[in-house]
């Protein structure tokens, strides 16, 4: 007689089926600009695609031959148009954050002179 499975083991079962693929699965973990996490959640665009046209992408760049088509070409084009774009706005964004951090400081200077300015008053007085 055959052992009845568990719902839970019957949904593993399922979930393993469905992930198999050919090839290798490797396992690792990427560091993305908050922008571009930001586009890969709002264009629904899954890690393991994107990752696959990124390396096809990177091999044309070095200029492996089976990676030298026109898709890879414009790819290619567009990735590094973006890339600095992208480096730019993360340039702003710094350059802001630095001036918020300035306006606090000097915030901060103001509300100290006006307290020693306080004190020198009384002891004036």
């Amino acid at each position: 007689m055959a052992e009845e499975k568990t719902e839970e083991q019957v949904k593993e079962e399922l979930k393993q089926k469905q992930f198999k693929r050919v090839g290798e699965t490797i396992i690792t973990s990427v560091s993305v600009s908050k922008e571009f996490k930001k586009l890969m959640d709002a264009y629904d665009l899954s890690a393991t695609e994107t990752f696959r046209r990124g390396v096809a992408v990177m091999l044309y760049d070095l200029g492996i031959p089976q990676y030298q088509s026109r898709t890879n070409k414009e790819r290619s084009a567009y990735v590094q148009e973006f890339l600095k774009q992208v480096g730019e706005e993360e340039k702003l964004q710094e350059k802001l954050e630095k001036v918020d951090l300035l306006k606090e400081n000097l915030s901060e200077i103001k509300k100290n002179i006006s307290s020693m300015k306080k004190i020198m008053e009384d002891l004036e007085e």
